[in-house]
C-alpha cells in the first residue's frame, strides 16, 4: 500500500469545466490531461455522454429508508434478508449497531408509510434516518472516446445480493487490461457488449429473487409476480426453464451457467 501511495497522486478538487474533441476528454478544469479518463462520479457520471438504458420494466425499487438501531443480545454473523409489503428489508449487525435498509418502491408505498411499516415490523421506533433514493438500469456505451465508466456512474441494479462491488472488481480487471492494450481501438464496441451483457444477466438474477417470492400477495408482489414473461431470453430464462423440468440439487448446473455466459 506504501509504495501504490507514492507514485498515485491524489487530488480534490470539483470538475467544472470538460473539454472535448468530439467523442475525446481534452481535459478536465483547463489544467488536468490524461489518455484515459474513468469516470467514478457516481450517479451523475458527469464524463460519460451515452444514453441512459432504464432497468424500471424488471426492478421497480427506487428508494432505500437506510436506519441504525441497537442491537439484540448478540451479533447475528450474517445478513438478514426480510419480505416486506412494498420491498424488502436488509439487517446488518455490527460492533455495536445494526444497521438496516427497507428498499422499496415509492408507486405502492410513500416515505412515511414505509417507516411505519418498518417500525411496527421492528419493534422499535426510528430516531434517525435518511432516504436514498436511486434508479435501476445503466448505461448503453461504457467506453466512448477515452472515457470508461465504473461503478455507480455506469449502472445500478438495486441492493439485493450485494452485486455492486463484484461488478466493480470485475470491471476494474478488464479496465486495466484494455489500458494495457495500446492498439485497442477495435474493442471499444466488444467491452460495451459485453458488459451490457453482463449487467443485463445480474438484473435477471436479482429479478428472479422478486417474481417468485410468493410470501405476500399485496399489489407490489402481484405486479412483480405479473412481470415473470419478461424473461424471455438470456440466463435467467435458461435458469427458469431448468428449475421447471429437472432436479435442482445438482451442483455443477451454476459452472455450467458461468462458461456459457
Amino acid at each position: 500500500m506504501t509504495k501504490l501511495i507514492e507514485w498515485v497522486k491524489i487530488i480534490s478538487e470539483n470538475i467544472t469545466d470538460v473539454k472535448r474533441d468530439g467523442d475525446m476528454i481534452k481535459s478536465l478544469n483547463n489544467k488536468y490531461e490524461a489518455d484515459y479518463f474513468i469516470d467514478c462520479s457516481g450517479f451523475k457520471s458527469i464524463l460519460s455522454n451515452s444514453e441512459w438504458y432504464s432497468y424500471d420494466d424488471m426492478l421497480v425499487n427506487d428508494r432505500a429508508l437506510v436506519f441504525q438501531r441497537d442491537l439484540g443480545n448478540s451479533i447475528r454473523p450474517y445478513t438478514t434478508a426480510t419480505t416486506m409489503n412494498n420491498g424488502w428489508l436488509w439487517e446488518i449487525d455490527h460492533n455495536h449497531k445494526s444497521t438496516c435498509g427497507y428498499v422499496y418502491s415509492s408507486k405502492y408505498t410513500s416515505d412515511d408509510e414505509a417507516k411505519l411499516e418498518v417500525e411496527t415490523k421492528l419493534d422499535t421506533k426510528i430516531i434517525k434516518s435518511k432516504i436514498v433514493r436511486f434508479k435501476t438500469g445503466r448505461l448503453k456505451d461504457h467506453w466512448i472516446g477515452n472515457v470508461i465508466t465504473l461503478g455507480n456512474s455506469d449502472g445500478f441494479i438495486e441492493p439485493l445480493e450485494s452485486t455492486s462491488i463484484m461488478v466493480i472488481l470485475s470491471l476494474s480487471a478488464h479496465i486495466i487490461d484494455i489500458i494495457r492494450c495500446k492498439n485497442n481501438a477495435n474493442l471499444i464496441e466488444k467491452y460495451n457488449t459485453f458488459v451490457n451483457n453482463y449487467l443485463d444477466t445480474i438484473r435477471d438474477f436479482v429479478f428472479i429473487h422478486f417474481a417468485f417470492n410468493k410470501k405476500l400477495d399485496t399489489d407490489y408482489w402481484k405486479d412483480y409476480r405479473s412481470r415473470t414473461g419478461l424473461l424471455q431470453s438470456g440466463i435467467g430464462a435458461e435458469l427458469l426453464e431448468y428449475y421447471k423440468t429437472n432436479n435442482t440439487n445438482i451442483k455443477f448446473l451454476s459452472h455450467v451457467f458461468k462458461d456459457e455466459n
